[in-house]
């Protein structure tokens, strides 16, 4: 039997670390933390991170709730949107896996992946 859900706005769920509103159980007294965005760079990542969690949830959620079709079309929806945002990323500031290293050391090409 299918678990109806809602989901929160990405911006509450990525904090979180959960975006079902009716399976959300905090742990203990965890709060989450606002990421300090503190340029492009870190916009970007912050975005790719929060859909890639949303992706990873519904995946999670469709592990036990393997029929629900609304489930299963929003996963595939933000697996697409993340395979998108994670080339658009490794394009402007090269790869985020050791798969993804080229001829150079992305650290090398991509200097503003150091803007700490």
């Amino acid at each position: 039997m299918k678990k109806e859900f809602s989901l929160v706005d990405m911006k509450d769920g990525f904090i979180r670390g959960n975006i079902f509103n009716e399976l959300h159980q905090p742990y203990k007294h965890y709060v989450g933390i606002k990421p300090i965005i503190r340029n492009e760079y870190d916009q970007d990542l912050v975005k790719l991170m929060a859909v890639s969690l949303y992706s990873h949830d519904l995946h999670l959620y469709l592990d036990v709730y393997p029929n629900d079709n609304k489930a299963f079309h929003l996963f595939k929806q933000y697996q697409n949107e993340t395979n998108r945002l994670n080339k658009e990323f490794e394009s402007k500031y090269g790869s985020m896996t050791v798969a993804g290293v080229g001829d150079a050391w992305d650290w090398v090409a991509f200097p503003e992946r150091n803007d700490n």
